[in-house]
């Protein structure tokens, strides 16, 4: 065998061996198995690899130059392991008991506040299904906060130095099935915190159901200042996932935001944001300011949340904005968005003033050590769970509320595959990989270059 035949020899091992591994996850993931859950997730990521691999062409040691074409399906292959391998190293998580409990929680909350959106969207028809993304995948992180991998403009996986390569994996991630939640490995174990995943599904909502040009439309015609209109757009991503954290699990994320953002009171005090460019972030004070302006418009507001705050910190440097707060929480929370049949975000999803009292009363039940009822819907629990650590966070701890919420989150998961469609589940495998398992030849494009 020469050169060229070990060569082609050596690649369609590696194209064999991927396609077995997709395979045997596929297996694992049926109904019945630890990772049911995440079947309709697997399904969808190994039929658009299985679809791009059937179009990397085979290594013909016999070609005219094959060395040269051996370089190309190589550039393919080893992109297809890449695009699996950040996925694969996801969901082995769940195969780590003390890890599985927590990452199964933080998936079902996940899906509870995306859900609301791709209803609306499959049901507006705006979106092809081919464009529908599956459920979340949560995962704990190295990054010090949360993210949604949509909005990662740079994202440096492992052994990856060139910055073509980097680029690459990237568009092919945004271009899979599922959007990807980082949360810091820190929040293992502490549920309150957890609320904070809303804000990185706004992220992802904001990507996958087309709202990046209606925002940005939205922000350009906000009735301000024009120098100040400028700074709201540059900021318009992180206040809409705010939003979007506010109608998912009401003031609890507020609270659990503002405890994110605290700091030295000079600091915050005399941070001033200025540009352009103006950065992604107003200032802390100006922040909150508008997340209690959120909160008020959606009769959710609690005044000693915002009471604390201003009286922490008193006053900030960025004061002429202040004016400007209601015309953006009214641009929030009130245009028509077109791929959800032009209703309103808080017509999309929302936390009520009975879900907020429900949750405060669930609170209450947590700190006294009493028996959580059955029933809850996942964001009243997580809402419940924030509260009633910020409230009184020894009584939290003493009481094992922890285990408590997770024992009790778990108990209300349903048995089965966790799906975007409410199909049988021999359906929605043909309708998977009817929808992906032609798409392969974007990806293909990618690492073909």
């Amino acid at each position: 065998m020469n050169l060229a035949q070990q060569r082609a020899a050596e690649l369609s091992h590696q194209k064999q061996a991927l396609r077995r591994e997709l395979a045997d996850w596929r297996g694992r993931t049926q109904r019945g198995q630890k990772l049911e859950k995440h079947h309709t997730q697997v399904l969808a990521i190994t039929a658009k690899l299985d679809s791009f691999l059937d179009q990397v062409a085979e290594p013909d040691p016999a070609a005219a130059e094959p060395f040269k074409d051996f370089e190309r399906i190589s550039r393919s292959l080893i992109g297809a392991h890449r695009v699996w391998a950040y996925f694969r190293s996801k969901l082995a998580l769940r195969d780590v008991d003390w890890l599985a409990a927590d990452l199964k929680c933080a998936d079902e909350l996940a899906w509870e506040c995306y859900r609301p959106a791709r209803e609306r969207a499959a049901a507006a028809g705006a979106i092809p299904p081919e464009g529908l993304k599956e459920p979340p995948l949560v995962f704990f992180s190295n990054d010090a906060s949360p993210f949604a991998q949509a909005r990662h403009s740079v994202f440096e996986p492992e052994r990856i130095n060139e910055q073509g390569d980097v680029k690459r994996l990237g568009e092919a991630l945004l271009l899979l099935p599922i959007p990807v939640i980082g949360v810091p490995w820190f929040q293992l174990n502490h549920l309150p915190l957890a609320v904070v995943v809303a804000h990185e599904v706004g992220h992802a909502v904001e990507h996958d159901f087309g709202l990046v040009q209606p925002l940005a439309d939205a922000f350009a015609a906000l009735p301000v200042d024009a120098g100040r209109r400028a700074a709201w757009a540059s900021w318009r991503h992180e206040l809409f996932a705010d939003a979007y954290g506010v109608l998912s699990v009401g003031p609890a994320f507020v609270l659990a935001l503002m405890h994110f953002l605290a700091g030295d009171p000079a600091s915050i005090q005399q941070e001033r944001v200025e540009g352009p460019p103006w950065g992604r972030y107003p200032n802390r004070f100006l922040r909150l300011l508008v997340n209690f302006e959120l909160l008020a418009r959606l009769g959710v507001a609690d005044p000693a949340l915002r009471q604390s705050w201003i009286d922490a910190y008193q006053f900030h440097l960025m004061q002429p904005f202040e004016a400007d707060i209601p015309a953006v929480a009214a641009a929030l929370l009130d245009m028509p968005w077109p791929p959800f049949g032009n209703l309103s975000l808080k017509e999309v999803i929302s936390f009520s003033a009975t879900d907020a009292a429900r949750a405060q009363t669930l609170a209450g039940v947590i700190l006294r050590g009493s028996t959580l009822p059955g029933g809850e819907p996942f964001r009243r629990l997580y809402a419940a769970a924030t509260l009633a650590y910020y409230q009184d966070p020894a009584a939290y701890v003493q009481r094992n509320a922890h285990s408590a919420l997770v024992n009790r989150i778990l108990a209300s998961i349903p048995p089965g595959v966790r799906s975007a469609e409410k199909t049988p589940a021999a359906t929605r495998e043909a309708q998977i990989k009817a929808i992906y398992g032609q798409t392969g030849g974007e990806l293909l494009d990618l690492f073909a270059e």
